[in-house]
């Protein structure tokens, strides 16, 4: 195997081949589909990514031959796409197979391959090219610049305000990708956040904090999470994006639905409400909607151990829950009593 991957990788990149030639070939296209096989299986994408044929699948995706490019996308997810494993080597290599695919201008050529493939609703190769590009975008600055330049947040947010992915389990891995995508991008600088907060990235994200999913509602929450503080500032106080985001954020603090059972959960969306609740009009939607209500019935609940969490997870909880009932009762007519209550849930969490 490893003389095939050698020899391909000497194919695509050779001088003496023009593209025309390489793309009208049966070699290359017969080669290809070989390594795309080979590479599901772990022990064998080592040889692929030590003969440097990431190299030459990455520069398979700018080929005329839809046969290629389609066996690059997924040969090169397949490489990229091995975090499961806990083998120090087995990480090396896909950190060595993202940084060859970054340097080819893979990340270019993957945001373009997207567009034809949302435009032919090709969805089996939307969702590999998502992931694809979520991957090499996490904590890698230059390839979130292409993303932004390229449009590809707006496309994926385009697939997000499709019903069929809210409605349709058919779509659900199209639907994990997409979020998990938008997740790496938030963490990002302010200019980058300003760009999504504008596009409505929390008004479309907003109907799917009712995802009977907790994978999928917790992607949703982080992202949110990580845009609250820069929304805040920039969005006005009548904002729908917001006052629309809000009562579904409170929904999740409610004990009685399944999702409550992480507590990754109520610890982001914590963070969420404590940024967006910082004025009249969003504390007004927020006690409208019984955040205070919901805050004390939860500061009970842990203060009795309801939920079984171990008691240094559990005053972490408590810290978040009061945090956001000082920031939301600030300035209110019965903050007084407000604190009282909170004061008599942390005794009693105390006991």
């Amino acid at each position: 195997m490893s003389v095939l991957a050698e020899r391909f990788h000497a194919l695509v990149i050779a001088k003496s081949f023009s593209q025309e030639e390489l793309e009208q070939g049966t070699i290359a296209r017969s080669a290809s589909k070989i390594l795309c096989h080979m590479s599901i299986a772990r022990e064998r994408r080592r040889v692929i990514v030590q003969s440097e044929a990431v190299r030459a699948f990455t520069r398979l995706l700018s080929s005329t031959s839809t046969t290629l490019k389609n066996y690059a996308c997924t040969t090169l997810h397949n490489l990229i796409n091995d975090s499961s494993s806990n083998n120090r080597e087995v990480e090396e290599l896909r950190k060595s197979s993202l940084e060859m695919v970054r340097q080819e201008q893979g990340v270019l050529h993957l945001a373009r391959i997207l567009k034809r493939a949302h435009e032919s609703q090709n969805r089996q190769l939307t969702i590999i090219v998502v992931d694809s590009l979520r991957l090499l975008a996490v904590q890698n600055q230059p390839a979130k610049d292409v993303l932004l330049a390229e449009g590809t947040m707006h496309l994926v947010l385009e697939l997000l305000q499709s019903s069929q992915l809210l409605h349709d389990t058919n779509y659900k891995k199209l639907l994990f990708r997409s979020v998990k995508f938008l997740k790496v991008l938030s963490a990002s600088p302010a200019n980058y956040k300003v760009e999504m907060i504008k596009a409505g990235v929390l008004g479309i994200l907003s109907p799917y904090l009712g995802y009977p999913k907790e994978d999928i509602v917790l992607d949703c929450v982080w992202t949110i999470r990580n845009l609250s503080d820069k929304a805040a500032r920039i969005l006005s106080n009548g904002d729908s994006q917001i006052l629309g985001l809000i009562p579904m954020l409170i929904r999740l603090l409610d004990p009685k639905i399944p999702i409550f059972t992480s507590n990754a959960v109520i610890n982001t969306v914590s963070g969420a409400l404590h940024n967006l609740t910082c004025d009249k009009e969003t504390k007004k939607v927020a006690f409208d909607n019984g955040i205070i209500v919901k805050l004390m019935d939860l500061l009970h609940d842990w203060g009795n151990h309801t939920h079984g969490y171990p008691a240094i997870q559990a005053r972490d909880l408590l810290d978040e829950a009061i945090s956001i009932l000082k920031n939301v009762t600030y300035g209110h007519e019965k903050v007084n009593w407000y604190i009282y209550c909170t004061y008599c849930s942390a005794a009693n969490f105390n006991h």
